[in-house]
């Protein structure tokens, strides 16, 4: 998730109280406290943010991220998606190489797409409280802690060796060993929604909360 970065056998991490995903919630509710969101609305908003990033893991990357929202024609394309997806009451691979298109920075760049399907993931789920019932044909985003949870609920197994690689090191996206549990991740949670006839949206969602 871009939540902790390795520099000079240095490892940048953010966080609050363990989460990652927290400390970007926490960030963003802060910005909007500051009067810093919407984006759009405030020229000097760049400035503000290289200051609010400069300690955070890949801030050149979260700095262009942001920036994305100044841009009229950014907001008009999600807006199409949405459109799309309410339309054809589906979420499927053409929606998600859309909006991996309309914002590269993190979405592209990312070997897993694992951005792109937990917003996608998180738009449904949205939908879904609203009683907006719509087919998610997505896989579940292939997250490092998924396989864990999986793990401990023996859905999966992780043998030793593997399991001492992974408490003394962090792994490349694209070595093998974080290849292998993540598409362990994705075929468990397909198994579980087969199984038990649950969307693998919410078993991700549940899984993780």
């Amino acid at each position: 998730g871009g939540y902790f970065q390795k520099t000079n056998n240095h490892i940048n991490q953010w966080e609050i109280n363990g989460s990652g995903s927290y400390a970007l919630q926490c960030w963003i509710q802060d910005l909007h406290s500051q009067n810093l969101i919407p984006f759009k609305t405030n020229k000097n908003i760049k400035k503000d943010l290289i200051s609010l990033l400069k300690d955070k893991p890949f801030p050149n990357q979260r700095l262009k991220i942001c920036l994305y929202f100044q841009k009229e024609n950014f907001i008009q394309k999600l807006k199409e998606i949405k459109n799309q997806i309410l339309k054809e009451n589906e979420v499927n691979f053409d929606i998600l190489q859309k909006l991996i298109n309309v914002c590269p920075t993190g979405f592209a760049e990312d070997p897993f797409k694992k951005k792109a399907l937990l917003a996608l993931h998180m738009f449904t789920g949205y939908l879904y409280s609203k009683n907006i019932l719509i087919e998610n044909k997505l896989p579940i985003p292939a997250d490092y802690q998924i396989p864990r949870i999986l793990s401990y609920h023996n859905v999966i197994s992780i043998n030793d060796t593997t399991k001492a690689i992974l408490q003394k090191e962090i792994l490349p996206g694209e070595h093998k060993i974080v290849q292998e549990l993540r598409a362990a991740a994705v075929i468990g949670c397909h198994t579980l929604s087969q199984t038990y006839n649950i969307p693998e949206y919410l078993i991700d969602a549940k899984l993780f909360m």
